[in-house]
């Protein structure tokens, strides 16, 4: 996956988890953890295994496979907060975060 494709899988968990956590449910609820799970998956893949593989010989493949996925979705998170409180640091009230997300979400389609 690319990078400009998981920032898409980002923007679209940040969309889709507005409102989920409001003053009447403070905590992440069921639906929120599925959608966690779904961008996890989809970002850093599946790995197999066989059942009598040493986890000497697991570790470093696991630690391969993620590492860069693994950046590039903290890296996404990391892009999506930084635009989000610039527009909030800059006062503008008329530009609303689910606007922010769009435009970040068209930049990628078009970098893409």
């Amino acid at each position: 996956m690319t990078r400009n494709e998981v920032l898409k899988h980002v923007v679209a968990m940040l969309a889709a988890g507005d409102g989920m956590l409001t003053s009447d449910q403070p905590e992440f609820g069921a639906e929120f953890t599925k959608l966690l799970g779904e961008v996890v998956n989809d970002s850093l893949g599946k790995l197999q295994f066989n059942d009598d593989q040493p986890p000497s010989e697991v570790l470093p493949v696991v630690g391969q496979a993620f590492a860069e996925p693994l950046m590039d979705l903290v890296g996404g998170f990391m892009v999506a907060f930084l635009q989000l409180a610039q527009v909030h640091d800059s006062g503008q009230t008329a530009v609303s975060s689910k606007d922010v997300l769009q435009d970040l979400s068209l930049r990628a389609e078009q970098d893409g």
